[in-house]
């Protein structure tokens, strides 16, 4: 895989350019990340057509194998079109973490990039997305007895003495921790101490795509409010249409993980059907919820993704990203 330039028209009016030139390099990852219902799957087909692409969902209920219509999964045959990975991989029954999505994320990206495609990470989770560009930092439980004898070095040699040690055990964390938090020294030793003991002393974080060589590009979706929230109740509408109720119904009968139940929608029409009197719940007042509790995510969605670093936002109007004209430039 060589170089790549691909011009992308900007439609926000705002101090944007009416172009955006985009070069991809073989160690790019690209990004394409925005709230619900943004056009995020058609919009990433449409480069990846252009970019020798493989779609790789960064979207948390989408792993789940039954939960299509709901989640917004795109048919096979869309599929088809493009490579896409880390789609209904595991059960409904089956909790699936941040921790999963990123070992999974990572073999992957390698696996795309071994073939000279460019890996494009798609989706509207968050934390994924935070994970690649990141990294993460391991979960190491707490150890009554290392507590006990540091809290004792504590109360004997003060609180220098301890800052001392971790500027010699775990520099890394030196330069994090607050140093004038007794409990935040403490709790850095103690988590080092056991890496040490494990010989995970190099595991204590999983580290972000730079830091493994590679160079992210995140473009965000975006559009006005008002547009967004109508595409958003057109959307549910579409589903509920499309037999959302009959997948859920299927899906009720048997056992549900804790994380897949956090898909919106799911959990409301799971309680309907497994409800032993139905007659005391309106399927119309549910569907309406479901909407209200969608437009309240996609406004999460903005604020998260406002506060992560993004290279290019790309803002639509009544326009459909899925209409967009995108012009690329030969390999060179």
């Amino acid at each position: 895989m060589g170089y790549a330039c691909l011009e992308l028209p900007s439609l926000n009016p705002c101090n944007f350019p009416e172009k955006i030139r985009l070069e991809v390099s073989p160690e790019t990852v690209l990004f394409v990340v925005g709230p619900t219902a943004a056009g995020k799957s058609s919009f990433a087909i449409q480069m990846a057509k252009k970019l020798n692409g493989e779609i790789i969902s960064a979207d948390s209920m989408q792993v789940y194998r039954g939960m299509n219509i709901g989640t917004g999964k795109l048919t096979q045959s869309q599929q088809k079109k493009i490579p896409h990975h880390l789609i209904n991989i595991c059960s409904p029954a089956a909790n699936f973490s941040v921790f999963d999505f990123y070992h999974q994320a990572i073999k992957t990206i390698q696996s795309v990039k071994a073939r000279k495609k460019t890996p494009m990470i798609v989706g509207g989770t968050g934390l994924y997305v935070r994970s690649l560009l990141q990294g993460l930092e391991l979960s190491v439980p707490p150890n009554k007895k290392i507590r006990e004898r540091l809290e004792g070095n504590l109360k004997q040699k003060g609180l220098a003495y301890l800052v001392r040690q971790l500027k010699t055990k775990c520099p890394a964390s030196f330069n994090k921790v607050d140093l004038k938090n007794p409990r935040r020294v403490i709790r850095a030793l103690e988590k080092a101490s056991l890496l040490r003991k494990k010989k995970h002393a190099q595991a204590s974080e999983l580290p972000s795509l730079e830091k493994l060589g590679m160079t992210p590009i995140v473009i965000c979706l975006t559009c006005e409010r008002e547009v967004l929230y109508k595409r958003i109740e057109a959307r549910v509408d579409e589903m509920v249409r499309l037999g959302w109720c009959r997948e859920v119904q299927r899906l009720s009968r048997k056992r549900i993980s804790k994380t897949a139940k956090q898909a919106i929608g799911y959990r409301q029409f799971i309680e309907y059907f497994r409800s032993k009197d139905r007659t005391q719940m309106d399927v119309s007042k549910i569907i309406a919820q479901i909407k209200t509790d969608t437009r309240r995510y996609a406004k999460r969605q903005m604020t998260w993704f406002r506060n992560e670093k993004v290279d290019y936002w790309l803002a639509f109007s009544e326009k459909s990203p899925d209409s967009m004209n995108l012009t690329s430039k030969s390999l060179f």
